[in-house]
């Protein structure tokens, strides 16, 4: 392996850079490569660039990545190890979406450092007490109740929770509710907001969580919860509330916090 002193200037670390690019085929790219072209001054963005040549991905151990981030390497280029290939740009409703988060429209869990599309789980509306069909929207008070089958959610997790969003084109995620469920037996039940309503009138405050997506991308968000309580949530998609549509209405995306 070719060490480069810390303190080269940029000059001499972009002709260092050349002469390892010539002098190392791409199958020879690995974590002792890229710690050294880190020590030479490249950009991660250069260091990426170089990984890519490979089309190998690596199976990183656990130490390995810690090396690599104590380093000051940055996560994306320890996931361009994981997986070298680039992000393919693709186009929905005339936006191309080329910012390394999945492509397509949903919403979907960070584990074992992968995101992992999550299935959404169907709602019952109800309100005074009784089962409502979808066309009547089980309007209630200015807000609607709702029952999921099951007292867990399929997905259970640990905190801190990582979600990202791919929303449909107009759709932002504060369009989202974040909630956390009420257990009632052999169900998981939560009462939502209707749209133009007041929190403070609905009731519907004691399950809304607060939550402050980060938009990362052509309609992508990221949402990071630290500080959450064990329980069931639920990150209930817009038009849910109150749509006659069997297709928009009864999506949420159930999750558990162990």
């Amino acid at each position: 392996m070719i060490r480069l002193p810390v303190g080269c200037t940029p000059y001499l670390a972009v002709v260092a850079f050349a002469s390892l690019s010539a002098m190392l085929p791409a199958a020879d790219v690995g974590v002792a490569e890229v710690l050294t072209l880190k020590e030479a001054g490249l950009t991660d963005d250069t260091i990426i660039a170089k990984v890519r040549q490979n089309q190998q991905p690596l199976d990183l151990s656990v130490d390995q990545m810690v090396e690599l981030k104590q380093a000051g390497l940055s996560a994306e280029v320890i996931q361009a190890l994981l997986n070298p290939a680039p992000a393919v740009a693709s186009t929905t409703n005339g936006s191309k979406f080329n910012d390394g988060f999945p492509q397509e429209v949903g919403v979907y869990l960070l584990k074992e450092n992968r995101w992992e599309f999550m299935e959404p789980e169907l709602v019952t509306w109800r309100t005074g007490g009784m089962l409502k069909s979808i066309g009547t929207a089980g309007l209630h008070k200015g807000h609607i109740s709702g029952v999921i089958d099951g007292r867990n959610a399929r997905v259970q997790v640990s905190p801190p929770v990582e979600l990202f969003i791919r929303a449909e084109e107009g759709v932002a995620a504060s369009e989202f509710q974040l909630l956390k469920m009420d257990i009632r037996k052999d169900l998981r039940e939560f009462r939502a907001l209707t749209s133009g309503v007041l929190r403070a009138k609905s009731g519907s405050e004691r399950n809304a969580v607060p939550f402050n997506p980060e938009k990362v991308g052509v309609q992508a968000y990221k949402l990071v919860l630290t500080q959450v309580d064990k329980g069931e949530f639920g990150l209930l998609a817009p038009g849910a509330v109150g749509s006659a549509s069997m297709s928009s209405s009864g999506k949420v995306f159930a999750f558990g916090v162990e």
